[in-house]
């Protein structure tokens, strides 16, 4: 198990939703950088093509800059990360997001209840 593969994946997310081509192509730069220079402490396996094509290319910022790599990691993630982190974190994920729930459901309560009590 990587993490870095996961992270990477993550990352690509949030760049490929960047509307601004400015931000996308600093996004560029620091995922190239942090995952795809060989040299780099989290670099991440992928193909020698693939990492040439994004090296060349991360300047343009495209959309789909990313997307044979991330494609490649998300394969593996399913085999290898996913059901780990289903059986090891998820039930405590799921508790966590009831306990989230019903804070948020208090205080709403608190609120609708301060709305109807200044009518």
């Amino acid at each position: 198990m990587c993490p870095e593969n996961l992270q990477f994946v993550l990352d690509v997310n949030v760049y490929e939703n960047i509307l601004t081509f400015k931000k996308r192509r600093a996004l560029a730069e620091k995922i190239t950088n942090l995952y795809i220079c060989e040299d780099s402490s989290s670099a991440i396996n992928i193909t020698s093509n693939e990492r040439e094509y994004i090296q060349n290319n991360f300047h343009l910022a495209s959309r789909d800059l990313f997307y044979q790599a991330k494609n490649s990691l998300s394969l593996c993630l399913d085999t290898d990360i996913w059901p780990v982190f289903v059986l090891n974190h998820f039930p405590a994920l799921c508790a966590r997001e009831k306990k989230k729930k019903m804070r948020i459901k208090k205080s709403r309560s608190v609120v609708n209840y301060e709305i109807l009590k200044k009518k």
